[in-house]
């Protein structure tokens, strides 16, 4: 037996597309659990329209955050394996099958896979909420990630007193006790979702996260990792930087992009002043 744990909040234009693809999957002994992490819209009439005894339902009466409720399922599962996504990502239908054959070859505490965006050749554009196809190691990123459920007994569970970046922190502890390497046919596609102004420049505050990180693992910094993403710096300082890069990168193609195009330059803003904030907040040196 296995377990896949999906938080969901509000996911009612993916969600069918999600639970048919791992209802859809070529291996079949598995438990679909689904976090409601209190949504408003027709997410849980939606899940609980799904009679398959192998999609179980979580209802939390308010957003308790993702980190939580994937820990609400980590409880609540049977599995020996624990498989991560999200509600609006659907799998390929091979996705459990490959990864367990990986488990099996390999003595890792878990593996991570590929996540694509919208598709495999897909060049993402400014507008785009994800902008990164990942086709490498060294991500970790719950949208596409496994674990053996013992693991979680020597590291302890998703760290609930971050906002963003807990699946990488949780990594990061992982891989102290043993491996968790990239399989390349474990395979997840991200559908599309584009930015609001309002949540294009609120993203510039998910730097928070990093900033913890930072702040946990400070006496062992050097110089240069204390000049938080330098590129975005210069980009400031050097005010047409910050415009001129996704003109050039082929990023503004679509109306939606050239909206938020005069957005950057106050996204980046708001992404220093929290970088500032957060180190005379913590007494750290980060710039």
């Amino acid at each position: 037996m296995i377990s896949i744990i999906i938080p969901c909040h509000n996911e009612e234009k993916y969600l069918n597309k999600c639970i048919d693809s791992m209802l859809s999957q070529s291996y079949k002994d598995f438990e679909l659990i689904i976090v409601d992490d209190g949504s408003t819209d027709r997410s849980r009439e939606i899940i609980n329209s799904y009679k398959d005894k192998r999609v179980k339902i979580i209802c939390n009466k308010a957003p308790l955050g993702p980190a939580k409720a994937r820990n609400l399922g980590i409880k609540k599962s049977r599995g020996e394996i624990l498989f991560f996504t999200d509600a609006d990502c659907y799998a390929d239908k091979d996705w459990l099958k490959n990864s367990i054959n990986y488990f099996r070859k390999h003595k890792c505490l878990g593996i991570e896979g590929k996540l694509y965006y919208i598709s495999k050749d897909y060049i993402s554009t400014l507008s785009d909420q994800l902008t990164v196809t990942l086709e490498e190691s060294g991500k970790w990123m719950t949208g596409n990630v496994a674990y053996r459920k013992s693991a979680f007994n020597k590291v302890g569970l998703f760290n609930e007193n971050i906002k963003f970046q807990e699946d990488r922190e949780l990594a990061l502890r992982m891989i102290k006790y043993g491996d968790v390497p990239y399989c390349k046919d474990m395979i997840i596609t991200h559908m599309e979702k584009k930015w609001t102004i309002k949540g294009f420049i609120n993203n510039g505050k998910r730097i928070e996260s990093i900033l913890q990180l930072c702040i946990w693992y400070n006496d062992k910094m050097d110089i240069k990792m204390r000049i938080v993403i330098p590129m975005n710096l210069l980009k400031i300082i050097i005010f047409p930087l910050a415009f001129i890069g996704p003109i050039l990168k082929n990023k503004v193609r679509t109306w939606n992009d050239w909206k938020l195009l005069p957005f950057i330059y106050i996204k980046l803003l708001v992404q220093r002043i929290t970088i500032w904030r957060t180190a005379i907040k913590e007494g750290v040196f980060l710039i």
